[in-house]
């Protein structure tokens, strides 16, 4: 008797096992198909874990087993103290920002971000190929359609982004990739989140759209003034957000 009450435990022991893993492998591909949905590319680092598990309405406990599982497939992977990103790691990898927290709170970010992304926006209304802008008009429309606060924060950066890569200025695509790395910080997070309405994110759209007409029209002056006023109003948003305004 005792033997086949330790073979049924054993059964039920596996049985439960199963249901977890199974759990685990769905969590993990419904975490998948939300980031494919978000279009990171590789390198690009996760929204919060709060975030993601907000918009994927599941717990962070189980958020985080289905992100083990994507870890262990080589999905995504971990830097401590910086995040989770898209793609497997690369090796000797050091975050670009690594020893930069200090210098980069989001006051100082403003200030740098209006004294090149003017004069880059104007650089890309020169040098932009046609396959260039039809990829930041994209990511306007999709910033257009974002249905939450998290998908229209992606695509702004992904505009924001694709503009400075059209520079053809790898120094300025490396200066961006520490503006993406600095949005990703907390701080930055919270204060993004308390600004962050929907009337303002209809005001910077309204921006972002003046912007890539300016670019659509290769007009280098107006697309810097259009670009300086938005960093301009997203400074004294982000200052008011602080308690700085």
């Amino acid at each position: 008797m005792k033997p086949a009450m330790e073979a049924q435990s054993a059964a039920s022991s596996s049985s439960t096992s199963a249901r977890i893993k199974t759990k685990t492998h769905s969590v993990a591909d419904q975490i998948k198909s939300y980031l494919v949905q978000l279009d990171l590319a590789k390198g690009a680092r996760l929204p919060a874990e709060r975030e993601l598990a907000q918009a994927l309405g599941i717990t962070r406990s189980i958020l985080r087993r289905g992100l083990d599982q994507l870890d262990a497939e080589g999905f995504i992977w971990r830097h401590v103290g910086k995040g989770t990103f898209i793609g497997s790691s690369p090796a000797g990898t050091a975050s670009l920002s690594a020893g930069m927290d200090s210098y980069m709170n989001p006051h100082d970010l403003m200030e740098v971000r209006l004294f090149l992304e003017p004069p880059a926006v104007g650089l890309a209304a020169i040098r932009a190929t046609t396959a260039e802008l039809d990829e930041i008009q994209a990511c306007l429309e999709n910033s257009l359609k974002a249905s939450t606060a998290l998908e229209y924060e992606h695509w702004d950066g992904r505009l924001h982004r694709a503009i400075i890569k059209s520079t053809k200025n790898l120094l300025l695509v490396k200066i961006g990739e520490l503006f993406e790395s600095a949005r990703d910080e907390r701080v930055w997070g919270k204060l993004k989140e308390r600004s962050s309405t929907p009337e303002r994110r209809e005001h910077y759209s309204r921006q972002h759209r003046a912007i890539v007409n300016a670019l659509l029209d290769r007009n280098r002056h107006e697309a810097e003034s259009q670009m300086r006023e938005h960093l301009i109003d997203v400074q004294t948003d982000l200052l008011r957000a602080s308690g700085q305004a």
